[in-house]
């Protein structure tokens, strides 16, 4: 076997273990019920956090006053703000109504300082959140060097820390699943795949002495939502509405998981003659949220997705301190359909709200009791009774109870909320310029705030619908899957025969120096060959990174430097080496650059990436890896590729494999061997066959 296929098979299993790395569940523990709320006082006035430090962001803590009721004089203290700024004091003309003037003035701040606001002594404080700078990793250093009278790549892979700062009140769009999210949706990966349990999922509803309907979700494993489940719960819910003898209703889930949100699978199935909002806004709005008889949320276990969506609809929610509640659909390409956008602002505040939808953040239970998410804290054997006991006492009229769709206490002035989406949009369309999904989302979010609840609930089933038939919701769901059945493919811990042990363990090789990567053309070697013919550099790394690369190869090269990017017997270089090298790459390129290349951006994209879905063929070919979806998620955990892309591999079927076929032949007649088609390529290109298709009958060596 070639080198090449050495080079490859290790950035394969740096993906794969990155990948399941990333899968490992955290063991939680569930808590005692801690209602959290001070004595004598209403429990749902006075839903206020203790303040939360995170770091790499502001606190921002307000106070209310001792004796006050918090809603009804929601104002902050005076703010008193460093480094120059001005102090901003939130005042109430007497005779108003504290109610209708609760939202601050704008907060003008700059170059990113950290802000600290003093609340005080004896005050409850409240805090707003602001994530911490995005860490992005797997990045793939590129070495370059010249050797025979050509330049060549080598290639070593490396996981540098590159944090994007974030301004206050905004977060940054994510574009790779972390390790916290993969906890967070590692059960509902199970849900993925039809089931003879999934297609019998429903729910069922038991009518207790004290009145309350008791509606449980039972779609195992993860109580998922599909057709079938939300027609049971709406035939449930309209008859304990109808029924005498119920006084409220409250919604679980069974065996410990409340939902795990709407199917995957049953995105391409839903009805083509479906009414636009039939079920986010005649079911869910008119029915359950405009109901006579309160709802409540017993969540335990996972509420994510169109679950928590779900939980949003009912008038209250009781948690366990160890659930899950987020909503990911934006790693999914898509946006919350179930009118996710326009409530989750209206409970958690837009600042988090934001955080939770672009960056697919989940939160714990006990963080979204501090958010006013959640009304209650329950350990998981009292769940449902605290939510009952709850449900009775809206009926009773001890609590108020709110419908979240109108609710606009914690929402900003319609001038802050412009600033803060306006914001979120530009660094969304700085870190993710190349997809839509998240500046739909923040629209959707506008829509709701500017116009009317039910109008943004319309544009979001829309939006939904574009999004969800879109090349780049596709890609990610192929990437969910095959990350999914690529974590099938690891043995357990102590299973590994000493056999296979040694069978993969000759597949690699250790190296004392770069120089050794000489024959590892797998990756980018035409981006220095497109340099030999006098293209930009610049304009290379331009055209990489908005491909969705990290980093261009030659920035990346740059930040390594050329002690790393070039082979050691190029000795003049050693003196200069000495110094910090971050801006000698491009000096020295531009110096010996000719005749510069005209090439389309589309070329450039093709020229630097179709040699590496050549490479790819052959490892397919040679059974190095059985499945081309293994190798997609090889190319997004240890290469950078864009998983908004699908892989690799993906991505070149979205091509067609005729299409690859034909421009390396094409290449190869005019450049050499380096882009010759190799046989399997094209095999599938007489074939008409997809490159992604898994090998029938081949022998992984893996």
């Amino acid at each position: 076997m070639t080198s090449n296929m050495v080079a490859l098979l290790a950035v394969l299993v740096v993906g794969l273990a990155a990948a399941a790395a990333a899968r490992e569940v955290p063991a939680g523990s569930d808590a005692s019920i801690q209602h959290g709320v001070p004595s004598g006082q209403n429990p749902d006035s006075n839903r206020h956090p203790p303040p939360i430090n995170m770091e790499g962001g502001v606190s921002i803590q307000h106070g209310v006053p001792s004796g006050q009721n918090p809603d009804s004089n929601r104002h902050p203290p005076p703010i008193k703000m460093k480094n120059g700024d001005v102090s901003i004091q939130h005042e109430v003309p007497s005779g108003q109504n504290p109610v209708s003037n609760i939202h601050p003035s704008p907060m003008k701040m700059q170059n990113d300082v950290s802000v600290q606001h003093e609340v005080p002594s004896g005050q409850n404080p409240v805090s707003n959140i602001h994530p911490p700078p995005l860490e992005m990793q797997n990045d793939v250093s590129i070495q370059h060097g010249s050797r025979a009278g050509r330049t060549r790549i080598r290639t070593v892979i490396l996981r540098p820390s590159v944090q994007i700062s974030s301004r206050p009140g905004v977060v940054p769009f994510k574009t790779q699943l972390d390790s916290s999210t993969h906890s967070a949706l590692s059960e509902c990966r199970a849900a993925v795949s039809p089931s003879p349990e999934m297609a019998r999922g429903t729910t069922s509803m038991e009518v207790r002495a004290d009145g309350v309907a008791v509606i449980t979700i039972s779609n195992p494993p993860v109580n998922a939502l599909s057709l079938d489940v939300l027609a049971s719960l709406q035939k449930n819910y309209v008859e304990a509405l109808n029924r005498n003898d119920v006084k409220a209703i409250v919604l679980t889930g069974a065996k410990g998981r409340f939902c795990g949100g709407f199917d995957i699978n049953a995105f391409g199935n839903k009805p083509k003659n479906a009414k636009p909002g039939s079920l986010s806004i005649d079911f869910l709005t008119d029915i359950v949220e405009d109901a006579r008889k309160p709802s409540v949320a017993a969540i335990d276990g996972i509420a994510l997705g169109g679950g928590l969506e779900v939980a949003m609809v009912c008038h209250a929610r009781v948690s366990t301190p160890s659930a899950q509640l987020g909503l990911p659909e934006l790693q999914l390409g898509i946006i919350p359909g179930m009118g996710g956008t326009q409530r989750l602002p209206r409970l958690v505040g837009l600042p988090k709200a934001l955080e939770m939808m672009l960056m697919s953040k989940p939160i714990k239970g006990k963080d979204a009791h501090d958010l006013g998410l959640v009304d209650a804290i329950a350990s998981a054997h009292e769940l449902v009774s605290a939510a009952c006991s709850l449900a009775l006492e809206i009926v009773e009229q001890k609590r108020p109870w709110f419908k979240s769709l109108y609710r606009t206490d914690k929402l900003p002035t319609l001038g802050e909320a412009k600033e803060i989406l306006r914001i979120a949009r530009v660094q969304a369309q700085k870190q993710a310029a190349s997809v839509q999904h998240p500046t739909v989302c923040i629209d959707v979010i506008e829509e709701g705030i500017v116009s009317d609840p039910r109008v943004g609930l319309m544009k979001e089933v829309l939006s939904g619908k574009m999004l969800e038939e879109s090349s780049t919701s596709k890609s990610l769901r192929h990437v969910f899957f095959a990350q999914r059945a690529t974590s099938k493919s690891f043995v357990k811990k102590g299973q590994l025969t000493k056999l296979e042990y040694e069978k993969k363990l000759s597949l690699l090789s250790g190296v004392l120096d770069y120089e050794q990567f000489r024959d590892a053309d797998v990756v980018i070697e035409a981006a220095v060959f497109l340099v030999d013919y006098g293209l930009d550099v610049y304009h290379i790394d331009h055209v990489i990174t908005q491909f969705g690369m990290p980093m261009g190869p030659f920035r990346l090269a740059d930040l390594v430097g050329f002690g790393v990017a070039l082979p050691q017997e190029i000795n003049i270089f050693k003196v200069i080496l000495s110094v910090a090298t971050i801006r000698c790459f491009f000096r020295f390129f531009w110096r010996i650059i000719g005749q510069l290349m005209k090439l389309s951006d589309n070329d450039i994209v093709e020229m630097i990436f179709l040699p590496v879905v050549n490479e790819a063929c052959r490892v397919l070919d040679e059974g190095i890896a059985v499945k081309a979806s293994d190798l997609d998620v090889a190319s997004i955990m240890g290469m950078g590729f864009p998983s908004y892309r699908g892989g690799v591999m993906f991505w070149a079927d979205s091509l067609g494999a005729k299409y690859v076929y034909t421009r390396l032949e094409e290449w190869s007649k005019d450049y050499g061997g380096f882009f010759k088609p190799c046989e399997y390529l094209a095999a599938r290109t007489r074939q008409n066959a997809s490159l992604a298709a898994v090998v029938d009958g081949a022998q992984s060596r893996l």
